[in-house]
């Protein structure tokens, strides 16, 4: 019944929203492994920390490196005494003559639920946004007041926030983030500008073991929607021995992307640690002016183990 819900879920975001390739909110294609970039409930779920740090160069080949090249560090941990988590969010985004700065605090509260635990979040945060246009040619002639205005401030500089749900059992996961809650406006001399939309993540994914014990196959889909604009992804991952991870992921945007890594467990020195690389294969009509997109990760995750144990300490000479 959940997965046929889910299902619905997505059907009818897909069929009520229209589809485009605008880029609000830089785009990951390993946003599967980094959720606390857009979704408070995660932090610090299933009792593990972790950090994280993921490269994205977007668009490779353009002039002077022209693309989107984003940046992210995340860093979550539990609160086990109070069921709770925390987190901390940066991300850098450079496009054009546009650069952003994003950072958010996280928390989350977890409840158990079923076979599963339920965790619910929110953020909170400031967006930094800016313009370094250097001799701009007007083709009309004109000078274009908006374009000097813009550039007339240094940096805009909002409050931010963000709401998430999510709900993971042992195979099976499902989520719900949203960004920009409070929609902030660029706040220029004479009026406010909207800029930024309100973005709803949908996410689900399970872990279908196989018959070979070494073998795992894990699928997800995501919808990342604004209602104006909506793109939705499909990852297929095999991991042998919990060890080596390869597989593709499906953008509707035009992508296909192969994605590899490794991860180390309890039996290896570098414990906690995961690397991955993806590479999009363009397939919209960008593949005329791009190369393609690369995207980097590397993730360690760690217990803390600050919590003191109740011991009771008995002497015979109490006997």
């Amino acid at each position: 019944m959940n997965l046929r819900t889910i299902v619905l879920t997505f059907v009818s975001v897909i069929f009520t929203a229209n589809f485009a390739a605008g880029q609000q909110i830089p785009r990951s294609t390993l946003h599967k492994y980094q959720q606390l970039s857009f979704n408070p409930a995660v932090a610090g779920i299933g009792g593990m920390g972790k950090a994280q740090i993921l490269v994205r160069n977007q668009y490779m080949g353009l002039p002077e490196n022209s693309g989107p090249q984003s940046t992210w560090l995340n860093v979550d941990m539990p609160i086990k005494k109070i069921k709770s988590g925390v987190g901390v969010t940066i991300n850098q985004l450079s496009q054009g003559f546009e650069n952003r700065l994003h950072f958010k605090a996280n928390y989350a509260y977890f409840i158990d639920f079923g076979t599963g635990e339920l965790g619910l979040g929110l953020s909170a945060g400031i967006n930094s946004i800016g313009w370094e246009l250097k001799n701009p040619i007007y083709p009309d002639g004109p000078n274009d007041n908006f374009v000097q205005q813009l550039t007339a401030e240094k940096n805009y500089i909002n409050p931010i926030f963000g709401f998430g749900a999510c709900y993971k059992t042992q195979n099976f996961y499902t989520s719900l983030g949203i960004t920009e809650l409070n929609q902030p406006k660029l706040k220029m001399q004479s009026k406010k500008v909207d800029y930024f939309k309100r973005t709803y993540w949908l996410g689900a994914g399970y872990d279908l073991k196989t018959v070979n014990p070494l073998w795992v196959i894990k699928s997800a889909a995501f919808v990342k929607t604004t209602f104006a604009a909506t793109q939705l992804s499909f990852d297929l991952i095999a991991e042998y021995k919990s060890f080596l991870m390869g597989g593709i992921t499906y953008t509707t945007s035009g992508d296909l992307s192969p994605i590899l890594g490794v991860q180390f467990n309890n039996d290896s020195k570098f414990d906690g640690l995961m690397a991955l690389i993806s590479y999009d294969i363009l397939l919209s009509k960008m593949n005329t002016q791009s190369v393609g997109n690369l995207e980097f990760m590397l993730s360690y995750s760690f217990t803390i183990g600050i919590e003191k144990e109740n011991k009771i300490y008995k002497s015979v000479r109490f006997l």
